[in-house]
């Protein structure tokens, strides 16, 4: 380029090299970009005050619960305890009364007994079919003997599943001489 410009600075009628130079630099002041400055958005803003207002405001009607869970026992009986009082917070599962267990107790112990002595009969009748196959397959037995074990055998079996189902069925009964809480709350009212 500074070749350039000096051929032309040495041409008769040419233009000269500082006209040269001093265009160039312009054409290159006119390529630099504009830097618009940012606009800045004005913001709506508010200074919250607390104002102590001397008026008291009274007012009047009933507060409820949104969720109300009304708890009660699913037997009658004799309220032994009741652990809360209104305004307590209880936790979900916790107990919060207990009425007289003594009859469910019993009742439980009871099929408890029944659930051992039918169990104890179907190993008996087990045994007892088991010996009497052998025997059948020696002839040592009838097939009416063998068929009236496997007969006692399944009344044993059925009276092992009859005498489990009430043993279930007590403990649950058992379990409702205890009142729980449903849900995590405060107690709003008590009834005993």
């Amino acid at each position: 380029m500074i070749a350039l410009l000096k051929s032309l600075g040495q041409m008769p009628g040419t233009i000269s090299c500082g006209s040269v130079v001093a265009a160039l630099s312009l054409s290159v002041v006119a390529c630099e970009q504009k830097i618009e400055p940012e606009v800045v958005r004005p913001v709506r803003s508010l200074v919250i005050e607390t104002h102590l207002s001397g008026d008291l405001i009274a007012l009047t009607g009933q507060l409820h619960a949104r969720d109300e869970t009304k708890l009660a026992f699913r037997l009658s009986g004799k309220l032994l305890q009741s652990s809360v009082s209104v305004g307590d917070t209880v936790k979900a599962g916790q107990i919060v009364a207990q009425m007289d267990a003594a009859t469910e107790r019993h009742a439980r112990n009871a099929a408890q007994a029944d659930h051992a002595a039918a169990q104890a009969l179907l190993d008996q009748t087990t045994a007892a079919e088991r010996r009497f196959g052998i025997l059948l397959k020696e002839k040592a037995v009838s097939q009416a003997e063998h068929e009236e074990a496997v007969r006692q055998l399944k009344a044993a079996q059925a009276q092992v599943n009859a005498t489990r189902a009430k043993l279930n069925s007590s403990e649950v009964q058992l379990s409702y001489t205890e009142l729980k809480a449903d849900a995590t709350g405060v107690i709003t009212a008590k009834g005993a």
